[in-house]
């Protein structure tokens, strides 16, 4: 079983002759893999090394990727201002304020974080390219069991989540019928009585004063009993309009399917779940629309509850 959160973190920190080199990985939700890597300009050119790295352990989620190297203290190693580099900036302001004079000059904190200003070369010169994208690779699989570790404990909520939906299915499948029951008996009364007050023997004789005494008994009770049959056939179709017997077994297939995407090997588990989880709030809305007694109503309400529970989890699993 694979399930990965999108929520993680990884760090590996390695120290040489040099001084110290961070690698630290952290992600968070997102509907796709979005990779950033945040690099000293002089390792820009690894960039795509790093990010091929760092794919291998993600499928989906907003990852930051930054790697960092501090010098020793006590090294050889000193900054240094490309003088150079300072000159073309303040030329090129000089140039763009001559044309106009709307913009504020640059402080001196804006021309040292213009990249390539302040140099560090003695430590990228002679740090191992190779030293560097193992270090990405170890930080990486410090990411990779992270995110598998929260996952499980995802799962494990989701299934006990699940546990509980199919509880409440059991529970709706013994109440439905004695509910369904209830409404067409509680239909069929309401439309004897209504056929009642319109007295309908009585516009049978009227109506039918030149008949014979024979002809009119037998006409009275065929027509007697068709109303009866359509009070039948009025009362059924308005109890199956509250039927949930359907919306029941598709909850349970969710379910059952929810299961085996969890416990299989797919990737993308959380993609799948989240059109589950969809599915399943529609169902259990669909019984609250449905619902005949007070029963019913909270059956469904608890099965929203619960689903609501699984759309969360979902939401953070790759």
């Amino acid at each position: 079983m694979t399930a990965k959160s999108m929520t993680g973190f990884g760090e590996i920190s390695c120290s040489n002759e040099f001084g110290l080199i961070v690698a630290e990985i952290r992600s968070s939700n997102n509907r796709f893999l979005d990779i950033t890597i945040k690099l000293p300009d002089q390792l820009k050119k690894m960039e795509y090394k790093i990010r091929e790295i760092v794919s291998k352990y993600a499928f989906r989620g907003k990852i930051e990727v930054r790697l960092s190297l501090q010098p020793l203290k006590n090294g050889e190693h000193s900054l240094k201002i490309n003088k150079q580099k300072v000159d073309e900036i303040i030329a090129l302001q000089n140039e763009i304020l001559l044309s106009s004079g709307n913009f504020e000059k640059l402080g001196i904190n804006d021309i040292l974080k213009w990249p390539g200003v302040i140099e560090d070369n003695f430590v990228y010169e002679n740090i191992n390219e190779q030293d560097l994208l193992d270090i990405c690779e170890s930080a990486s699989k410090e990411f990779d069991s992270f995110t598998k570790r929260e996952g499980l404990q995802l799962v494990k909520q989701i299934k006990n989540c699940a546990d509980q939906i199919e509880s409440l299915t059991k529970k709706a499948d013994k109440i439905a019928p004695i509910a369904s029951d209830a409404m067409l008996n509680k239909i069929s009364v309401r439309l004897s009585e209504a056929f009642k007050e319109t007295n309908i023997e009585k516009m049978i004789s009227s109506d039918q004063k030149e008949d014979s005494q024979n002809a009119t008994q037998n006409s009275s009770s065929d027509l007697l009993k068709a109303i009866h049959e359509r009070i039948r056939l009025e009362a059924s179709m308005n109890a199956m309009k509250v039927d949930i017997s359907e919306e029941l077994e598709r909850i349970k297939s969710h379910v059952r399917e929810l299961r085996e995407v969890i416990d299989s090997d797919r990737v993308l588990k959380g993609k799948r779940l989240d059109f589950l989880a969809q599915e399943l709030h529609r169902e259990a809305n669909t019984i609250g629309a449905k619902a005949f007694n007070q029963d019913l109503s909270m059956i469904s309400l608890d099965l929203r509850i619960y689903i609501e529970q699984i759309r969360e989890q979902v939401q953070n699993l790759q």
